[in-house]
């Protein structure tokens, strides 16, 4: 639960009893944080997103419905987001929208 991005990495494990004391070195199981968690807040027509800590290497993407169909447009880089606050750009026009964050 305190992963942060700073946690990820290889780790290994050594096991050891009194049989073995210098134990069994385990291989090397890799750690991947994918992010912070995120809440989507809409008011007055205008959707945020805020999360937890800084988003970091994330993409920010939509579409307009579900289904074996559905693309997924690209709508903005969020590495270069400081704060844990984001308002995403509203479109007036658009129906309905899903969004998703994905890496690179």
């Amino acid at each position: 639960a305190n992963a942060t991005n700073n946690s990820a990495g290889d780790y290994s494990v050594r096991v050891s009893n009194a049989a073995l004391p210098a134990g069994i070195l385990s291989s090397n199981a890799t750690l991947k944080v994918t992010g912070p968690t995120m809440r989507l807040a809409v008011a007055a027509g205008q959707a945020t997103l805020n999360f937890t800590a800084p988003p970091g290497f994330f993409l920010l993407e939509f579409t307009d419905g579900f289904g074996p169909g559905r693309v997924w447009t690209f709508l903005m880089d969020l590495s270069s987001v400081s704060g844990t606050s984001l308002t995403i750009p509203a479109d007036p026009t658009a129906g309905p929208r899903f969004y998703r964050l994905r890496t690179p």
